[in-house]
This record gives C-alpha cells, structure tokens and sequence, in this order.
C-alpha cells in the first residue's frame, strides 16, 4: 500500500490545503481546502493533484462571466450617441444575481457617466442625460403649454426588464391623477438599422422585441398606447391622441 501524501500547505489552484478530511472516498483521501474567494470545501486528493479541481467553483463562474465578455465585444473608443467609452468599469450584479458590464463614457457636455453594455449597445442610452430625443423634447413642450398633467418616463412595478421596469415615454392622467393611455415616440432606430454605426441589426432586433413585449403588456392590462414616430407630425398626432383620452 502506498503511503497517504500529506497535501497539507500545498496550494492548487485557487485551493489552499488546510487539513484532512475525516472520511475517505472509494479507498482515496479527501481535503478540506480553502478556496481565495474565502469558500471551504471538502475535494479528493487526486482531483487536486489531476488539475480536475482548482475552485470552489468560482474559478468556472469566473470564465463563463469573461466569456461573455469576449463575446460582448471590446467598446472602448466607439461613440454611442453623445457617449464616446473610455474603459470599462467593473460589474453592476442585478436582483436576479446576474452581473452586467458597466463602461464608463464621456458625454459631448463634458460629464463622466456609466453605462450598462446592453444599454449602449441596443441604443437606450446615448448621453449622461443632459438631453432627450429630439420628439421627446417637442412632445414635453406640447403637453405643458396645453396644460396637461403626464408623467415622463413611466412604468410599472410589475414589468421589469432584466434589472429595471420597462418604461414608456409618456403617461397622461385625468385631474382624478387616473391612467389614461400611454405615449411612445419612435425614432428611426425602432424601424431600421445600419451597418456603420452603433444602431446595429442586432440592436435594431432587440428593440423591436421590446417593443412588442411593451405592446402586448398594455393590451393585456387594457391600456391604451399610442405611437408618434418620427415620419409624423407630433403636434398634430398629439391633438389626435388628446382628443380621444380627453373627449376634446
């Protein structure tokens, strides 16, 4: 019989060994390791030795996550919108324990922001915030010179998108603060796509699903959505819509 090799101090790994395990396994002996992460656990001798076993686990979590990153793409240096990335910055981890890239961008104004990889790359993000589409912005004029009462950017608690509710350009309300309809504004983002920019066929893609769960959560709650899109004129497309909400 061979004699037992004390793996005691040896390090595999992310693995550390820390001391013997009481129990064998099928005749073979088991150590307790502590993994750099902070972890312990309990791993056979050979599997240390083989290289089958370098973690707690982590070390798979860790390339599944780099993977993804490589498949994401390298942003920095491209323009989004006002947004030119600089480097990435880290991980935001989500309620459902997902973690997303975040790249931090100069806007053209001169502010620093973060921004999630998926928000840039499906074009929902495209400044620090210090400007709006250029409908949105005619849209929020109309509504306050004609005194009506909206709210910008609604949503709703019980339809989330990944780690944040989906939100709408427009809600309007009557004095009673009760939900009338919503408003969407497409640009053309929402109806094509191009080769050379940011705005790319796979963006172009994700949008018009989300666009489509966006229509098919108001018809199953039976709110009434309205659309402006950009081949429009708004303010004529908004007397529209006012007069059926209002009974103008």
């Amino acid at each position: 019989m061979s004699s037992l090799k004390n793996e005691i101090g040896n390090k595999y790994g992310y693995l550390t060994v820390i001391e013997r395990a009481p129990n064998n396994k099928d005749g073979h002996a088991m150590w307790k390791c502590k993994c750099d992460c902070g972890n312990e656990v309990i791993v056979l001798g050979k599997h240390l030795r083989s290289g089958n076993t370098k973690s707690c686990g982590c070390y798979q979590k860790e390339r599944a996550i780099q993977s993804n990153l490589e498949r994401g793409g390298d942003l920095t240096g491209l323009r989004f919108g006002k947004l030119v990335v600089l480097e990435e910055a880290g991980f935001i981890t989500g309620t459902n324990g997902k973690r997303k890239r975040l790249w931090k961008c100069q806007c053209d104004c001169g502010n620093i922001c973060e921004v999630q990889h998926q928000y840039l790359n499906f074009g929902d993000t495209k400044s620090c915030g210090c400007i709006n589409s250029v409908g949105n912005v005619t849209i929020t004029k109309w509504l306050n010179s004609h005194h009506y009462k909206y709210e910008s950017e609604y949503s709703f608690k019980d339809f989330i998108c990944i780690t944040k509710p989906y939100q709408f350009d427009f809600a309007l309300f009557n004095e009673n603060n009760d939900l009338l309809g919503l408003i969407e504004y497409q640009g053309d983002i929402h109806f094509k796509w191009r080769t050379d920019s940011w705005n790319t066929e796979e963006s172009f893609i994700e949008r018009q699903r989300r666009d489509k769960e966006k229509f098919d959560y108001c018809q199953k709650n039976n709110i009434k959505l309205y659309y402006i899109t950009y081949l429009e004129d708004i303010e004529e497309r908004l007397e529209e819509i006012t007069r059926e909400l209002y009974g103008e």
